[in-house]
């Protein structure tokens, strides 16, 4: 058997890392795009204008990369636009799989329930930052018109002025400009909706490494990640996305306690984190302390709480526990109607 020379060996050795990427990307794409596949949008749209195509110009002349998506949503449009509107890293994550986000060091947990501190008229405004990651780096909100459209675009010649922020600019690329729109079009009379996805992308240079990079990341990777976020956004706006199998786990271990009912506990991912002060747990003991001249005490053994006073000043009283369990009950039968209407 012939023995292979130094340089032979050498020749497999350099050869080896780009079979074994081009075997990778080559599986990728095939996994990727027969997932991916359900949610292309159809030639005609794929051709047709959408909002924020006019803010990714490449400045050299290179082609632009385009992933265009879309999806008929069981859910009422006004339900999956306050979902997309409090997606965020900060807030409720990207709706997608949390586990190839980290990936890439996005930092997401996705929470799947509507926030009320999240949904304010400004809460999402042009010039906000929407990090895809604590490190920082992500895009500015461009373009948001309510339940129709929102845009992002990140661009490295002219990155974001928030200190800490940066734009995303991959190793060997001289500049990355890159958009993301979100849109919602109403499907019988808003009770359905399609929604439609579009990353464009400029870079340079181009070469077989940028072209590769971006493709397999947005093109086959995002795409793949887009297809998750739709289904999740339609269970999210129909109230049937309960918590994960993960964090399922971990509650049955360290949280097995709850006051809601079993039905409503079931399907809520992530608790309303303002649902409760209309009856506070500690109105079954005293009334809150919002205001204590008590403190700091001059000598701190004097140190004594203001509660009778504020029992006083708040009308508390010891029947106000059965009142907020009435309250309680009020809220989670509202609950009920609620999730029924969401459903058809």
């Amino acid at each position: 058997m012939a023995k292979l020379n130094a340089k032979s060996k050498l020749a497999i050795a350099a050869a080896a890392p780009v079979a074994a990427y081009g075997a990778l990307n080559g599986f990728l794409k095939v996994v990727t795009d027969t997932y991916s596949s359900k949610v292309w949008q159809t030639p005609e749209e794929c051709a047709a204008p959408m909002p924020g195509d006019d803010l990714v110009v490449d400045p050299n002349g290179y082609p632009t990369y385009t992933v265009s998506q879309a999806k008929d949503l069981n859910a009422p449009l006004e339900e999956v636009w306050k979902h997309v509107y409090q997606t965020d890293v900060t807030k409720a994550g990207y709706y997608s799989w949390v586990m190839f986000e980290r990936i890439f060091g996005m930092n997401a947990n996705n929470c799947y329930n509507l926030q009320e501190m999240w949904q304010g008229e400004d809460e999402k405004r042009p010039g906000d930052m929407w990090c895809w990651g604590f490190m920082g780096y992500g895009a500015e909100v461009c373009d948001i018109v309510p339940n129709k459209y929102i845009v992002w675009v990140g661009d490295s010649r002219r990155p974001p002025k928030a200190p800490g922020a940066t734009a995303i600019l991959l190793p060997f690329m001289d500049y990355l400009i890159w958009n993301w729109t979100i849109a919602l079009k109403p499907l019988d009379g808003g009770k359905r909706c399609r929604i439609y996805s579009r990353y464009t992308l400029a870079w340079g240079p181009h070469n077989p490494y940028t072209n590769n990079a971006l493709r397999l990341v947005v093109g086959e990777g995002g795409a793949m990640m887009t297809r998750r976020m739709f289904e999740n956004l339609e269970r999210a706006a129909r109230y049937e996305r309960p918590k994960s199998r993960a964090m399922w786990v971990w509650e049955q271990l360290m949280g097995r306690a709850h006051a809601a009912p079993d039905d409503l506990h079931a399907l809520t991912s992530y608790p309303e984190v303002r649902w409760s002060r209309d009856f506070p747990w500690v109105e079954g003991v005293r009334a809150p302390i919002t205001d204590d001249p008590n403190w700091p005490p001059a000598n701190p053994a004097d140190y004594k709480p203001p509660i009778e006073e504020n029992n006083a000043k708040c009308g508390w009283t010891p029947e106000k526990a059965v009142e907020n369990e009435a309250k309680a009950q009020a809220k989670y039968d509202e609950l009920r109607k609620r999730i029924a209407t969401l459903r058809p």
